[in-house]
């Protein structure tokens, strides 16, 4: 796996704003493909992982382990293993270089609810609105989808 670890050690050196833009890019296209390839058992994971990501808004640590499990199973519920690959190697740059980000239980709160309206988006089968609520968690700022 040489291959994978030097392009990881690669990541490390790009820009924490390039790599939110294209952790942003991924996760948006896996909820897209999630919401078109979604079936029962996708759906009852990742609501599991929306009740895992709501009762941990008090702690930071908890909050970051539950939304990092969220976006890996809206990978897996892409079905395509690349992209899923790709989502968890930029999720482990940015876990190692995390700045303050969501400190706040306000700050939590409004990821979570993001979160709900990717959820409800992929369980309804709507892609483009599970793409947009993704990258919106993800960049904070709306797009114009």
């Amino acid at each position: 796996n040489a291959p994978s670890l030097e392009l990881l050690g690669q990541l490390r050196h790009f820009s924490r704003l390039q790599t939110v833009e294209v952790r942003s890019l991924l996760l948006g296209r896996a909820a897209a493909l999630a919401a078109q390839n979604r079936n029962e058992h996708h759906v009852r994971d990742l609501a599991d992982a929306m009740t895992e990501i709501f009762a941990s808004i008090s702690c930071p640590e908890d909050f970051s382990v539950h939304e990092l499990r969220f976006h890996r199973l809206i990978a897996e519920s892409s079905g395509n293993q690349v992209l899923a690959v790709l989502m968890d190697m930029i999720a482990a740059v940015e876990v190692s270089n995390l700045p303050d980000r969501l400190q706040t239980q306000q700050q939590r709160r409004a990821a979570a609810n993001r979160h709900h309206e990717t959820y409800k988006a992929i369980r309804m089968g709507r892609p483009d609105d599970a793409s947009r609520w993704a990258e919106l968690r993800i960049t904070g700022k709306a797009d114009s989808h």
